[in-house]
């Protein structure tokens, strides 16, 4: 039997998402702050509740952890490990049943017949892994990242769909438009869009590839995190590889080279988490810089070494790297201050970190989604305000 959550919950804590920052309190309970607009980041309308500087209650229930990856939504399990999400829901990354918000409730239910033990969302898909290992994925499937070439392509998917090829996962992260699993072996495995190699499958493609693929025959893998066309993990050993576009130096090997292998990040750090951020560059006032692409292409990462001190690099327009500039870096460099993290996350233009009650963000505060309680934007960390301004 699932006690009920009434002390730390055990599972992620701190939610960094494309402008809107969702953590969880000593008990579970839900506060967000940075945007809230029509896509009802915090689960009400901006009307009923406009975005705040700083952290609010938001009507969703008691969590016991909350989704990991950067979007537009997000997700949590409660402590009977059930999944609710709410925000962004017209691709149907909801989860409902339906397109659309949550019809007037703070949070949609998560419709499947499995337990959960971790979710992590995406701009229009979100992922999961039920208690047993099964991968699902639901939203969008512009270009097969559900993970099942049995789901009509470019359908929006309203429910979980289960992911192809019978692996057996501990994770599963959601990108914009490919995802990418770690089984329980290490072996990663990714599907999706490869137009800039974010497969890491040692080429670029125009195919939709609609199952998973191999990463790798001799890495494995403690963990991943996904941008819109980029992808970065941690061996078991707690290096870090990344690969894709590298259109701002979010690769972290020293160059803008796209790469479609796994690639060491510069410096030979060895690290515990990694959090790239969405492509996107969403929440921020500042220029852009010029990449020649579109769309998705500008992006940061942030990662913890295993003392949990953390280090980013990549874009750094708004002060997201966090080392007291707004200089791009194309390797790791070090927060300033003397931060020590459990976890860590990236959202569009700005990053935040958490242990035990306490978070810090920086960069872009154009929204709020410092939770300092002011819209200047800062390059080195500050403490995020009441429930989370002490450990």
């Amino acid at each position: 039997m699932v006690e009920p959550v009434s002390t730390v919950p055990t599972g992620r804590r701190l939610s960094v998402g494309e402008a809107t920052v969702c953590a969880l309190d000593a008990v579970g309970k839900v506060y967000c702050w940075g945007s809230n607009s029509n896509y009802w980041e915090y689960g009400v309308d901006s009307v009923t509740r406009p975005g705040s500087g700083s952290p609010v209650v938001v009507p969703v229930a008691t969590l016991a952890l909350i989704s990991g990856g950067t979007g537009g939504h997000a997700c949590g399990l409660t402590s009977a490990n059930t999944a609710v999400c709410w925000g962004r829901g017209g691709f149907g990354q909801l989860g409902g049943g339906t397109l659309g918000g949550s019809l007037g409730n703070a949070a949609t239910s998560v419709q499947s017949v499995v337990t959960w033990s971790d979710i992590f969302v995406s701009r229009l898909s979100t992922c999961g892994v039920s208690s047993a290992g099964a991968g699902y994925c639901w939203g969008s499937n512009q270009r097969g990242e559900v993970g099942s070439s049995s789901v009509v392509f470019n359908a929006k998917t309203t429910a979980p769909s289960p992911v192809g090829g019978g692996i057996v996962f501990k994770s599963i992260v959601a990108g914009w438009l490919h995802a990418c699993g770690v089984a329980t072996s290490g072996a990663a495995y990714c599907w999706g869009d490869n137009s800039f190699g974010q497969l890491g499958i040692g080429f670029t493609d125009p195919d939709a590839h609609l199952d998973p693929l191999l990463v790798s025959f001799t890495e494995r893998f403690e963990r991943l995190s996904l941008g819109a066309r980029s992808t970065c993990g941690i061996t078991i050993d707690r290096r870090a590889l990344c690969w894709g576009l590298n259109a701002t130096g979010q690769l972290g090997d020293g160059t803008t080279t796209t790469r479609t292998s796994p690639t060491p990040v510069a410096g030979g750090l060895k690290f515990a988490q990694i959090a790239m951020g969405s492509g996107f560059s969403g929440g921020t006032n500042v220029a852009l810089p010029n990449t020649g692409i579109l769309q998705a292409s500008i992006a940061h990462t942030c990662a913890l070494t295993d003392a949990g001190v953390p280090y980013c690099w990549g874009w750094n327009g708004a002060g997201q790297v966090g080392d007291g500039s707004t200089v791009d870096r194309l390797t790791p460099v070090p927060v300033q201050g003397t931060l020590v993290l459990t976890t860590i996350g990236a959202g569009g233009s700005s990053s935040c970190g958490m242990t035990g009650n306490a978070i810090w963000c920086w960069g872009s505060n154009y929204l709020g989604q410092l939770g300092n309680g002011t819209s200047i934007n800062s390059s080195v960390p500050v403490a995020v305000l009441s429930p989370f301004a002490k450990p």
